[in-house]
């Protein structure tokens, strides 16, 4: 499948009963009424980023009238999403995130303060691991190799479409120390001459932009063109597909790349930044 199987299956879990959901007329307000959820849980049930029991699947079966055809497929979807994935010691929220960007075939990175996961260095997302309130000392070794193997597909015969925006601050920022962070922006440099790369720095002199305060990730997954807009925090993510969401994002996507440099100058101050950290400045 490409993605972690779990995930996929929770996806496609997730379109079915929003299709179903569409198709008998129901708003998602009526439906976590019905089960006795908040609102925003029905979204990600519907975006494949929360988990349903076998009894909540034949609650919403049963709610939304199914047809035995589609009612057994829908189940057999529920206990493939079940099953647990290969993630080690990734938080619960993020393991979803794992395997959608595993399963994308278009990704939108903007990033304010620190290097996206996705492009970290094994020595700056040990740095990064090692600074976590949440990351215990015995798991460090295993989130740095999960977190690396990630960037395994940006190298692969069917890589997905990469367009990132850096705000100066991720390159700036001493994470690790100076032989840390030459190696972190050695990688960028090396990740912006791929042809499926676009990436693109936004300077502090662009000065107040459209998402300050927030770094997000906007995904579009390979399988089924769903796009789903990530955002996350210290403890929990949100994962967002309403159009108002999408729209949002998009529009403040478009702007932060109109607003940062062009992809030349982009890789000019990346490595004017690797010589200032080599004199020491």
């Amino acid at each position: 499948m490409g993605a972690s199987e779990p995930t996929m299956h929770r996806i496609q879990l997730g379109m079915e009963l929003e299709q179903l959901r569409t198709q008998s007329g129901r708003d998602r307000e009526q439906v976590a009424e019905r089960l006795g959820w908040y609102p925003t849980k029905v979204g990600k049930v519907e975006t494949g980023a929360a988990t349903l029991s076998a009894a909540e699947v034949e609650v919403l079966l049963g709610y939304f009238e199914a047809d035995e055809a589609t009612a057994e497929r829908v189940r057999q979807l529920g206990k493939e999403a079940r099953r647990r994935g290969n993630y080690g010691k990734v938080s619960d929220w993020a393991r979803t995130y794992v395997g959608m960007e595993a399963g994308a075939s278009e990704i939108l990175l903007f990033a304010e303060e620190l290097i996206p996961g996705l492009l970290q260095t094994e020595d700056y997302a040990r740095e990064v691991a090692k600074a976590s309130v949440l990351a215990k000392a015995s798991d460090i070794d295993q989130l740095v190799k999960r977190r690396v193997e990630r960037r395994e597909k940006l190298y692969s015969t069917t890589p997905p479409q990469l367009s990132v925006v850096l705000s100066e601050g991720t390159l700036k920022r001493r994470i690790g120390g100076t032989a840390v962070m030459t190696e972190q922006l050695e990688l960028l440099c090396d990740l912006a001459e791929l042809q499926h790369v676009a990436m693109q720095v936004l300077p502090f002199s662009a000065g107040s932009h459209a998402s300050l305060g927030t770094s997000f990730t906007i995904l579009r997954l390979r399988n089924n063109h769903k796009r789903t807009v990530y955002v996350e925090d210290i403890t929990s993510a949100d994962y967002l597909d309403r159009p108002h969401h999408l729209d949002t994002y998009n529009l403040v996507y478009e702007r932060l790349r109109m607003e940062a440099l062009g992809l030349n100058e982009s890789k000019s101050m990346l490595k004017q930044t690797i010589e200032e950290l080599g004199a020491g400045r």
